[in-house]
């Protein structure tokens, strides 16, 4: 046997190969690393081809048996374990300007060689690999959306692989509050008797009407707002372009995203004068606890729900305003990582 191709192939084995050699005639059995070969076809007296048992990671020596003999050991072919890789950001959405951290890991923790982080085909570098996992650092991303994957180049004994895309988001961050010290004094805590507990914030009394209520003390027009949800059962929402319609801030108006959990169900409706308006869109969602993402351009909202766009539509009727959360009566909703 002088030659095998291709010469490296998965440790699952069923890689179809051509064994290149001399006197194959009679040929009765090939094994690599000692294990049988199937499929095995004399093509002639200097090729063979077969398909790969399975193996293990490393070097198999390609042998031959026929009526004269077996070959000698050699080295010809190598296994690899196949190889994925994973990737993740230390934030995201990130913060303009700030330090961001992408971690790549290796499923083989034995892996050696680098990790090439891309963005959109664009390399942004590359880092070794140490114990599976490799990192790249760096705070020079603008504003913007961005495709993220880890490419690993592979080893002697390892495949190479790509990870997932992960989507980075990068804006310029305004506020946020996890709520694991409390709200925020920014909060105003207008209605329903808010407070903050194991990181979560919800209303005492979601009953008032039209709901218990807690707005951030600024108006905003183009931006967007990551909030998650803990209840199951819960009943509330998000206000956008909100503000007081009445004076002792019993009613307040605005765009209403409804989070009903509870119900089965999630929509939006404005506020006008404190009356609740027609549903402009609407779908079902289950009774879990879930993220929401949303993206306000221009009167343009698109809404993610577990990072899925579920709603894409136009509404101008509040162009800019406050922005909050509330619950009703039917159970609060549980928010965190505002």
């Amino acid at each position: 046997v002088s030659a095998i191709s291709p010469s490296t192939g998965s440790t699952a084995g069923g890689q179809t190969v051509t064994i290149t050699g001399t006197n194959f005639t009679g040929a009765t059995s090939v094994t690599l690393g000692g294990a049988a070969a199937t499929n095995v076809v004399v093509v002639s007296a200097t090729s063979i081809t077969a398909t790969t048992p399975a193996g293990t990671a490393g070097i198999a020596s390609v042998a031959v048996t026929t009526p004269s003999g077996t070959n000698t050991a050699n080295t010809l072919y190598t296994y690899i374990s196949p190889s994925s890789v994973t990737l993740v950001s230390s934030a995201n959405p990130a913060n303009v300007g700030s330090s961001l951290t992408f971690k790549a890991t290796v499923s083989a923790s034995t892996a050696t060689g680098t990790i090439t982080f891309t963005s959109g085909g664009v390399t942004l570098g590359s880092s070794s690999i140490s114990g599976g996992e490799a990192t790249y650092t760096t705070s020079s991303l603008a504003i913007g959306t961005y495709a993220i994957t880890a490419s690993y180049g592979g080893d002697t004994t390892n495949s190479t692989a790509t990870s997932n895309t992960l989507t980075q988001k990068v804006t310029r961050i305004l506020f946020t509050d996890n709520f694991d010290s409390g709200p925020n004094s920014l909060w105003l805590n207008k209605l329903g008797g808010w407070s903050a507990s194991g990181g979560v914030y919800d209303a005492a009394a979601g009953s008032v009407f039209p709901m218990a209520n807690s707005l951030l003390p600024f108006s905003l027009t183009n931006f967007s707002l990551h909030v998650e949800t803990t209840k199951v059962g819960g009943d509330g929402g998000v206000f956008f372009g909100a503000f007081d319609s009445q004076a002792g801030n019993t009613k307040v108006d605005g765009l209403l995203l409804v989070i009903r959990p509870r119900f089965g169900d999630i929509y939006v409706n404005p506020i006008v004068n404190g009356s609740i308006g027609s549903r402009i869109v609407s779908t079902s969602l289950s009774a879990a606890p879930h993220s929401f993402d949303v993206s306000v351009t221009g009167g343009n909202y698109v809404v993610l729900v577990d990072g899925v766009q579920i709603f894409n539509f136009n509404d101008s009727t509040f162009s800019t305003g406050q922005v909050g959360v509330y619950d009703s009566g039917n159970g609060a909703l549980g928010f965190e990582n505002f």
